[in-house]
């Protein structure tokens, strides 16, 4: 649904872009770190940190706060804990940020 009115089109700019999500993504590394898990899938810490310049406790944070926002899935498999990308989350954003596309493109013409 293409926003109406203007506390429409707030709301849903709220929804794709709130605060937790933008910060969560002005950190450089931690979108170095959400691009590996895109690239390359599933991981698990041990995983990731040989990729990353930084030490275990650092990269772990990251992937926190991520999986807190909802965009990275943290799934628990005996001792090992494995992150990936929360897709349905992803896509939900980026739906709602191409409706809001839609709506600036009818406007402007």
């Amino acid at each position: 649904m293409i926003a109406s009115t203007l506390k429409q089109c707030t709301e849903e700019i709220c929804r794709c872009c709130d605060t937790k999500l933008m910060k969560a993504l002005s950190e450089p590394i931690r979108v170095e770190l959400f691009a590996f898990l895109v690239f390359n899938g599933r991981s698990d810490i041990k995983t990731i940190t040989r990729h990353f310049p930084i030490d275990r406790s650092n990269v772990s944070r990251h992937l926190q706060i991520m999986s807190e926002v909802g965009i990275l899935d943290k799934l628990k498999e005996s001792r090992h804990i494995y992150y990936q990308v929360n897709i349905s989350a992803l896509e939900a954003r980026v739906e709602i940020l191409f409706h809001l596309v839609q709506m600036l493109k009818q406007r402007q013409s």
